[in-house]
């Protein structure tokens, strides 16, 4: 009878620890399976990150681009307006220069008129003599 009481006892013990090596083997599977998404999950984020940079990097290449773009398109203009600037300078001093000539020649001009209005003045001065 006491060996029988045992045996159930014993039977009963091995149940439980059946039950609980069971439970601890569900749950381990289910830590492993969690543990596996969760690495999953940390190689798509990485890969998305990758992502991400590359299309950051694109779109700072492409931006990048557009600015260079401009900037050229700024300093052609620039260039151009240095350019008609220089040339209107030039068209000014040539005209200045012109006129400074101008200017000479009727100062001398007006120089030997007057001269040859002294001469004339003496001459009949002393006609009038």
């Amino acid at each position: 009878r006491q060996e029988q009481e045992d045996r159930g006892r014993i039977q009963q013990e091995a149940w439980q620890l059946q039950q609980q090596l069971d439970q601890a083997k569900r749950e381990l599977a289910e830590s492993q399976k969690v543990q596996s998404e969760q690495k999953q999950q940390a190689h798509s984020l990485a890969c998305a990150s990758r992502v991400r940079a590359v299309d950051c990097g694109a779109e700072r290449l492409r931006q990048e681009q557009e600015d260079r773009g401009r900037i050229q398109q700024e300093a052609w203009q620039l260039q151009q307006q240095l350019d008609q600037a220089k040339r209107e300078l030039a068209e000014s001093q040539k005209v200045q220069s012109e006129q400074k000539q101008q200017a000479h020649s009727l100062a001398c001009a007006s120089r030997v008129r007057a001269v040859d209005c002294g001469a004339e003045r003496l001459r009949q001065e002393q006609e009038d003599r």
